[in-house]
C-alpha cells in the first residue's frame, strides 16, 4: 500500500525483462536498495514483470550493463505522467476544473423549498411570502437561519400554531401545522327551489319548506317546487303565522330531449400535408433571439395552420432567471373532397352524439332511454333520438327583504284567523 501511494505521488513504472540474468537482475537492484514491487513471471513468453520507481528506474543503468537484461516500459502511473498530460490538453482539464468549481458553487445554493402540512393557505402563497423576505430559489444556502424563517412565519399568519424549517443539502424543508380558527356562521337566505325544466315530477322529498307539486305533476321551466313559506300551526289547526326559509328537498323532474343531427354525404375537409417550418424563440430579459428551419414557400401559402409552444424556461426561477422559449410551428394546409359511406357517417354521428349525452351528463342529467336511429335523406345522413332524462332540481330564486316584510305586515293587520 505505500508503495502504490509514494510510487502514484513520485510516479512509477511497469516493466518487463527477459533474459537469462533475470535473477541477477533482481538480487542486484535489491542489493543496491532498488526497490521492486508486484513481480510476477510470464512462463510462456519467459518474462518477468515488475514495477519499479521513476526515481529507481534512472539507477539501473550500470545492473543493466552487468546483466545485460534490458527492461522495456509497458505502462506509466502517476502524478509526473499526470502533470504531462494535463499540458497536452489544457483545455480539457481546465473545463474539468470549472465543471467542478460550478459544481462546487452550486452545491451551496437552495434548489428546493418543499412544504408540507398546509391546508387553508397555498404553496403558492407560501412562496410569495417567503420570497419577499428574501428566501428564495437559488439563494446561498449560509444566509439561511431556519430559526428565523420560523419565527417570520408564526408572525405573518396568526392560524399557523406550529412550523418546522429545516435545511438539507440543497433543499428547504418546511413542515407546519395549521389551527383551525372558528368560522362565523353563514345564515343563508330564504330563497324558493324552482323548476330548472319543464316536465314531470318523478320524486320528491321535502326536508324543509311547502311542497307546491306531487309526484306526476307536470311543471314549466320556472315553477315553484317547494316554497320558502312554512305555516305555523296552532291548537285546533289555528293558523298562527309563517315562516320563512331556505326551502331543501330532493326533487326529480323527467324531461324529453327530440335529438337531431345531420352529417353531409359529400364534404370539404382540411388535412395537412406534411410540410412545416418551425420557429424557435427565446427571451432573455427584454432580448428576443430566433431561429427558424426554412421553407420558402411557405411564405406564399394563404392555408396553414399555427401552433405556439412554450412558457417560461424555469418557473421557479422566473424572478430571477427570466428566460422564456417559444416554439411556433406552421403547418400547411389543403382542402380536400371527402364521400362519406354509410358506415362512416353512422360512426361520425354516434360520435357526436355520445359526446352531447357526455355533456348532458356532467351537468347532473341522469340518462334513462336513448334509441339512436340512423337514416339517409337526399345528401346527408341523419340522426334523430328521443331522449329521456331525469335531472335533480338544485335551481334557487331569492326573496326580497320587501317581500317578507310586506307579508308579515298582512298578516299582523289582519285578525289572523281570530273569531269574535
Amino acid at each position: 500500500m505505500v508503495h502504490k501511494i509514494l510510487g502514484w505521488l513520485f510516479g512509477y513504472l511497469r516493466i518487463r525483462f527477459r533474459g537469462e540474468g533475470m535473477e541477477r537482475f533482481i538480487n542486484l537492484c535489491h542489493h543496491h536498495g532498488i526497490n521492486l514491487w508486484q513481480i510476477y513471471p510470464d512462463p510462456e513468453q519467459a518474462e518477468i514483470y515488475a514495477s519499479i520507481s521513476l526515481k529507481d528506474y534512472k539507477k539501473i543503468r550500470k545492473i543493466v550493463q552487468k546483466t545485460k537484461v534490458w527492461p522495456r516500459v509497458t505502462e506509466r502511473h502517476g502524478a509526473p505522467f499526470v502533470w504531462i498530460a494535463m499540458k497536452k490538453r489544457k483545455s480539457f482539464f481546465v473545463g474539468l476544473v470549472l465543471f467542478m468549481g460550478l459544481v462546487l458553487f452550486f452545491s451551496t445554493r437552495i434548489w428546493s423549498i418543499q412544504i408540507a402540512g398546509e391546508q387553508y393557505h397555498t404553496e403558492e402563497s407560501l412562496l410569495r411570502y417567503l420570497e419577499s423576505e428574501e428566501i428564495h430559489l437559488g439563494m446561498a444556502g449560509s444566509q439561511v437561519v431556519c430559526s428565523r424563517i420560523e419565527e417570520q412565519l408564526r408572525k405573518q399568519y396568526e392560524d399557523i400554531g406550529w412550523v418546522s424549517v429545516k435545511k438539507s443539502g440543497s433543499a428547504l424543508y418546511l413542515q407546519m401545522q395549521e389551527v383551525q380558527l372558528e368560522e362565523p356562521e353563514t345564515e343563508e337566505k330564504p330563497a324558493h327551489l324552482v323548476a330548472s325544466c319543464s316536465g314531470t315530477v318523478v320524486q320528491i322529498v321535502t326536508r324543509q319548506g311547502t311542497a307546491k307539486v306531487h309526484q306526476g305533476d307536470k311543471v314549466k321551466k320556472g315553477d315553484i317546487l317547494i316554497s320558502v313559506v312554512v305555516d305555523i300551526i296552532g291548537d285546533n289547526d289555528t293558523l298562527l303565522g309563517e315562516q320563512y326559509v331556505r326551502a331543501q328537498g330532493d326533487v326529480l323532474i323527467e324531461t324529453e330531449k327530440n335529438y337531431k343531427d345531420e352529417w353531409r354525404i359529400k364534404q370539404t375537409q382540411k388535412v395537412y400535408t406534411g410540410a412545416e417550418k418551425k420557429i424557435y424563440e427565446w427571451k432573455l430579459g427584454g432580448n428576443q433571439f430566433f431561429l427558424h428551419n426554412p421553407l420558402n414557400h411557405l411564405e406564399t401559402e394563404q392555408k396553414y395552420d399555427i401552433m405556439r409552444e412554450g412558457g417560461k424556461f424555469c418557473t421557479l426561477l422566473s424572478a430571477y432567471f427570466p428566460m422564456e422559449y417559444w416554439v411556433t410551428t406552421y403547418r400547411v394546409t389543403e382542402t380536400r373532397k371527402r364521400e362519406y359511406g354509410e358506415a362512416d357517417a353512422k360512426a361520425e354521428l354516434e360520435k357526436r352524439l355520445q359526446y352531447y349525452l357526455h355533456q348532458k351528463q356532467e351537468q347532473g342529467c341522469q340518462l334513462q332511454q336513448s334509441a339512436p336511429q340512423y337514416s339517409k335523406q337526399a345528401d346527408r345522413y341523419v340522426c334523430e333520438d328521443q331522449i329521456v332524462w331525469w335531472k335533480k332540481q338544485q335551481k334557487y330564486k331569492k326573496i326580497s327583504e320587501k317581500t317578507m316584510q310586506t307579508e308579515i305586515k298582512r298578516e299582523n293587520d289582519g285578525d289572523n284567523g281570530d273569531v269574535n
